[in-house]
């Protein structure tokens, strides 16, 4: 046959190197490459014969016994080229658009994390807002829950076998005949019988603050807070202890804790506004007030608030509104109590002491003692009775 390989004219092989096969023939025949006795001499490479041709078998008879599996091609991942390709790219063959499938995935990464920081930077303001609208009431409960609340005093075995209920009765009935010792002692001693019974330590803190005695008073609303009793009351009571020791910021905190316990009572907000004249913010308590006209359903009540509110602007040299208010009072007729109180409060910040005097006068005998009493205690009255015994003489509330 012209194809067979033994038929070629070729030069004679080496005695003593064995016609090597070529990897072609070695598929073929499926018979594994032998060593060769001795590695070739460097100096006549050995002319490489042409691969045989393969003759077209029609039967399966005249296939090999066996045949080596070819060693498998390397795959490539499908998935990310695949999709990138188009239908007229090679299999097999990678194409630009990996690049620029990971360029886009590094874009979309960078957008979703803007888009978390922006979310949690939202997150941290709400939050930061919420803390900061509940931050006087989250530092009390922080305060008052670092040690576990206890009793202490030396009622707490005065009345052995009597019951927690006999002795709320007993007190009940010795406060009511004005025996307040005897029923706070009953009190304190029900409340060491039964920790549970709600009430008792701001009753006895009453007690305490009507009878004068401000540390015993404070320090009954102080357990009272820790028990988580009464919480609004005892602040307020705590505050006004705070005003009588000159202890503004203790004040402060007191009635800011009672606003946030009870938010809807307009007694709190007034006194925060008080509290922060004291404290040489006039313009901070304006709004205060205000706020507790808005609580308050007392025709009084926003009588003394508005008087306030006046008293404010002069503190913080902002008369001009007052007075003009004030004349246009005057024009409509005969001026209330507020009024007359507001016209000498200017008469005395200007120095006109002997116009103030009979405007005082005026206001303490138009038989409105709430509104007088509420009015003349104020601060800016209580200063100007300090610097002239005249204002601290006609300024004294009528008993009864």
């Amino acid at each position: 046959m012209p194809d067979d390989p033994t038929n070629e004219q070729s030069p004679a092989p080496r005695p003593t190197r064995q016609r090597m096969l070529t990897p072609e023939q070695r598929r073929f025949l499926g018979t594994p490459r032998a060593r060769d006795p001795e590695p070739p001499p460097p100096s006549s490479p050995e002319p490489v014969e042409p691969p045989p041709q393969r003759e077209a078998r029609t039967s399966r008879s005249e296939r090999p016994p066996e045949r080596r599996q070819a060693p498998p091609e390397p795959v490539e991942p499908a998935g990310e080229w695949e999709e990138e390709r188009g239908p007229s790219a090679e299999p097999g063959k990678r194409t630009s658009g990996g690049l620029l499938r990971l360029d886009q995935t590094a874009s979309r990464t960078s957008e979703m994390q803007r888009a978390f920081l922006i979310i949690g930077v939202l997150v941290v303001l709400g939050l930061t807002f919420l803390v900061g609208m509940k931050f006087p009431y989250l530092k009390y409960k922080f305060l008052t829950s670092r040690q576990a609340p206890k009793l202490e005093g030396t009622v707490a075995n005065k009345f052995p076998g009597v019951a927690t209920e006999d002795l709320i009765e007993q007190g009940l009935q010795l406060e009511r005949e004005g025996k307040l010792q005897d029923a706070a002692e009953r009190y304190l001693a029900a409340k060491h019988k039964d920790l549970a019974y709600r009430g008792i330590l701001a009753r006895v803190g009453k007690i305490a603050y009507d009878n004068k005695d401000l540390a015993m008073a404070d320090q009954l609303f102080e357990r009272a807070i820790a028990f988580d009793e009464d919480v609004e009351t005892s602040n307020y009571y705590r505050g006004l202890i705070a005003v009588r020791r000159k202890d503004v910021p203790g004040a402060l905190r007191s009635f800011e804790a009672a606003m946030v316990a009870a938010p809807f009572v307009a007694l709190y907000p007034y006194f925060l506004g008080e509290a922060l004249r004291l404290d040489h913010h006039p313009r901070e308590a304006i709004p205060r007030y205000e706020h507790a006209i808005l609580l308050s359903n007392d025709v009084d009540e926003a009588r003394i608030c508005r008087f306030k509110i006046r008293m404010a602007l002069l503190e913080a040299a902002e008369a001009t509104p007052v007075k003009e208010e004030l004349e246009a009072k005057k024009a409509a007729g005969k001026l209330a109590v507020d009024w007359m109180l507001t016209a000498a409060a200017i008469d005395l910040r200007e120095g006109r002491l002997d116009e103030a005097i009979p405007l005082l006068l005026l206001a303490r005998d138009a038989g409105e003692p709430v509104v007088f009493a509420s009015c003349i205690t104020d601060a800016y009255f209580v200063e100007a009775a300090h610097k002239h015994p005249r204002v601290a003489e006609v300024s004294r509330v009528p008993a009864g």
